[in-house]
């Protein structure tokens, strides 16, 4: 079995001032020597590098913008990065393209340079982009009527019964004086997110809900005695208040997931291939609808019901970073395929994928902020060779072999 390369913070600074001419310091000479000697892998990495000139022929890139303040972006970058980075060695020699391409292009400056550098960045895609999803969603009350809640002022937004729905200062969703005694005439809302959408939303026992894009949560304005019972399509991260006397349950698909108090994500997409319950905190009991199987999750695990089975598969180390990424601004995969991440891509930039040809054997690492516009975030498959065009005007992405 070949050995994991490890590439770390210190490596990539060091790995960034070689190649740029920059003199090294003797502890910066140390590390390199120790990670070279580490693994044959490391050698072969470094030594493709520069045998390919990559550093060498983007040089001039780095003459015309103002060093300091673009290595003072350098090095913010780094920081927001995992330290420790892991892949295997089929895919070593791409992930070091990968790491050389994202120290290079870190400011708009040196992005804009870098394209009109290379001829395989269309002409649109130089004068033409998409942007990123935003807080946007539709708030349906109990009598059908819609709020849309990205165009309405801050403050009390409407009253149902003895329930107020206040839009915070935040742009989040939450509700003053429910309570368990005019439970009675509680009554359904629905909070949708569109494809480019994400929201915050408090219900009213305290629980705190995160809605990723083109997902939905509908929930009663007040809780009754007994059970709080949500039910969720596409994703959700929760942070549950706690209650003893009230279980938490969210019904997603053909799962149900019972809680007391517990930070977890549920991610039920209807064109993914599974359902996934991911626990980051506490405990919780995911059910199987159809069969009552149940499954336990502690910290760290994930409960999988693939599309057609009718069996939770446990996780027991879940990619918590991956899972998690969404909630803190990040979009990251992990050796993931260019359908799984196209899938992603098009709810958070509602755009349209056309995948053209096969590309199943090709997997990708990376991660960029949420923020970042679309041109940004597809600079992977320009490191992995992979052409693509972008009609940012019909928010249409072609991707060919």
């Amino acid at each position: 079995m070949q050995p994991a390369i490890q590439v770390d913070r210190a490596i990539l600074r060091i790995l960034y001032k070689k190649c740029a001419g920059q003199e090294l310091t003797t502890e910066d000479e140390r590390r390199l020597e120790d990670w070279l000697a580490a693994s044959s892998w490391n050698r072969e990495a470094m030594t493709e590098i520069m045998d390919d000139g990559w550093f060498t022929d983007n040089m001039a890139i780095w003459e015309q913008v103002s060093a300091d303040p673009l290595w003072e972006r350098v090095q913010q970058k780094i920081a927001d990065q995992p330290p420790v980075v892991k892949f295997n060695r089929n895919n070593y020699r791409k992930w070091m393209y990968a790491a050389a391409a994202s120290l290079l292009l870190i400011g708009s400056a040196s992005l804009l340079l870098w394209r009109n550098s290379h001829q395989r960045v269309t002409d649109q895609m130089a004068i033409s982009d998409v942007a990123p999803g935003g807080n946007t969603a539709r708030l349906t009350l109990a009598d059908g009527s819609t709020i849309l809640l990205d165009s309405v002022a801050i403050g009390k937004l409407t009253q149902q019964g003895n329930v107020k729905v206040i839009k915070s200062a935040g742009g989040q969703i939450r509700y003053e004086n429910g309570s368990s005694e005019g439970a009675g005439q509680a009554s359904l809302n629905t909070l949708t997110t569109p494809k480019g959408g994400q929201y915050q939303l408090s219900l009213p026992d305290g629980t705190k809900v995160w809605l990723n894009a083109a997902s939905s949560i509908t929930y009663p304005t007040s809780f009754a005695q007994g059970a709080r019972m949500v039910t969720v399509t596409g994703e959700a991260y929760f942070q549950v208040a706690k209650d003893a006397g009230r279980p938490f349950k969210v019904k997603a698909a053909n799962t149900e997931v019972e809680v007391l108090g517990t930070h977890f994500n549920i991610s039920a997409y209807d064109n993914e291939p599974a359902v996934a319950t991911t626990l980051e905190e506490g405990a919780v009991k995911v059910h199987l609808i159809s069969t009552g199987q149940t499954q336990r999750l502690t910290p760290g695990q994930q409960a999988l019901l693939l599309k057609g089975q009718s069996q939770i598969r446990l996780v027991k180390n879940a990619d918590m970073e991956e899972t998690f990424a969404w909630i803190h601004g990040n979009i990251a995969f992990h050796d993931a395929d260019v359908a799984t991440i196209m899938r992603a891509l098009e709810r958070w930039y509602n755009i349209t994928v056309d995948i053209r040809g096969s590309l199943q054997d090709q997997t990708f690492y990376f991660s960029v902020n949420r923020n970042a516009p679309l041109s940004e975030v597809l600079h992977f498959l320009e490191v992995y060779k992979i052409n693509y065009s972008l009609d940012a005007k019909n928010r249409r992405l072609t991707i060919t072999p």
